[in-house]
């Protein structure tokens, strides 16, 4: 049985530096946005698969948006949370109340991305003090991801276009099953 699957972007991180200058053109999608592809071979779990990068300027963008609103929201959160404990007033804090907070600011997804350390409370000071920063060889690795999808099959004499168009279609039969297990469609035998 053959198969086209989808590897995570961590699997395949020396593919995701190709540069897009060598992705070819595939089709444009029901959407208009044109479907980048580059084929290589590349071996997951020691076999050896034909392996497609693609590339969607519109998933890039719905990718990129909400990255870096949630990035720029954090960073004013950050930057407030530093404000109030430089002040005096309020209460005291010690450093596992101030990570606590942090650890609500940050995203989880964003932690290797906004990085922070915690300074002492200085002498005369009852709040430890706050610094962050952006990690941008981090971020770099997480924007190399944006609009790509990286594929994978056993078919070895199929076409990139060919590849890419078995993988989007999987929606189709997605849904397809989707309908099946609805509640709604039951099944009855009409007699006359």
């Amino acid at each position: 049985m053959s198969f086209v699957g989808a590897a995570k972007a961590n699997q395949t991180e020396e593919l995701l530096d190709v540069p897009l200058s060598k992705y070819e053109c595939l089709y444009k999608n029901s959407k208009g946005n044109k479907i980048f592809g580059y084929g290589t071979k590349h071996q997951f779990c020691g076999t050896e698969y034909t392996t497609v990068i693609t590339y969607n300027e519109g998933t890039y963008k719905l990718q990129k948006s909400p990255y870096e609103t949630n990035k720029s929201r954090i960073i004013d959160s950050l930057e407030e949370f530093r404000k109030r404990l430089e002040s005096s007033k309020g209460k005291e804090r010690n450093r596992s109340s101030v990570e606590h907070d942090l650890e609500g600011i940050i995203l989880k997804k964003y932690s290797s991305i906004i990085k922070y350390e915690i300074i002492d409370a200085l002498e005369g000071k009852k709040k430890p003090q706050l610094k962050f920063w952006i990690d941008e060889e981090n971020e770099k690795k997480c924007e190399r991801t944006f609009g790509k999808n990286i594929l994978f099959t056993d078919k070895h004499k199929w076409q990139t276009k060919e590849i890419v168009k078995t993988y989007s279609s999987k929606n189709l039969v997605e849904d397809d099953f989707k309908l099946l297990n609805d509640h709604l469609l039951v099944p009855t035998c009409l007699f006359l």
